[in-house]
């Protein structure tokens, strides 16, 4: 199965809001492609139609988040049904080149100072998924992340009925609140209250 996972590096630092906007990728300044990742016209395709896959895309520099941030992406998952088993937006504080094993542990599991935004979309026993394709928040403070739903969901959403295909989602993080949006950008799927500086 393939894994795509989509990285951002961040530190937790207090300061004004967290900037970090690409409205495309034909310009590659401050990113840094990691596994299979690779440019693909103004795209990254994370991992390419092949069995045991995995890619990252990080910024070169720690982004200061603590005082928040809001960001807009797209992606595409094909096909949306079956196939990889997701991606997922991640803070980490670990390297700016970690990456894990491919398949269900969807690239992070085991990354120490990370907080995880699941695209799952490959139901997988294994790590306690829910029956449906799902979005999950994965953290752990103070240690090692994991793919685990038991282990380290902090909330998800199992209401989507698809969440691979093309779609649009937003992240933000203000004065505590942490939500994610999909294809509706102005009602948040998911909000939690978390200490990212943790």
């Amino acid at each position: 199965l393939l894994a795509c996972i989509l990285l951002v590096t961040f530190m937790a630092t207090p300061t004004v809001k967290a900037d970090f906007n690409y409205l495309d990728f034909l310009d590659m300044t401050g990113l840094t492609l990691v596994g299979s990742a690779a440019q693909s016209g103004d795209r990254i395709r994370l991992t390419p139609s092949l069995i045991g896959q995995i890619g990252a895309v990080y910024t070169e520099d720690q982004i200061l988040l603590g005082s928040g941030f809001d960001t807009t992406f797209t992606y595409e998952i094909n096909p949306a049904a079956g196939g990889a088993d997701g991606m997922v937006f991640i803070i980490q504080n670990e390297s700016p080149t970690a990456l894990y094993s491919n398949g269900g542990p969807l690239g992070y599991d085991g990354m120490t100072n990370s907080l995880a935004l699941e695209i799952d979309t490959y139901v997988n026993g294994n790590f306690n998924d829910p029956p449906v394709a799902h979005l999950s928040l994965h953290g752990r403070p103070g240690t090692a992340n994991s793919a685990d739903e038991l282990v380290a969901s902090i909330i998800s959403d199992t209401t989507l009925a698809n969440v691979g295909g093309l779609r649009t989602m937003r992240v933000t993080y203000d004065s505590g609140i942490f939500e994610i949006y999909i294809d509706d950008l102005t009602v948040p799927r998911m909000s939690v209250f978390i200490d990212i500086t943790q």
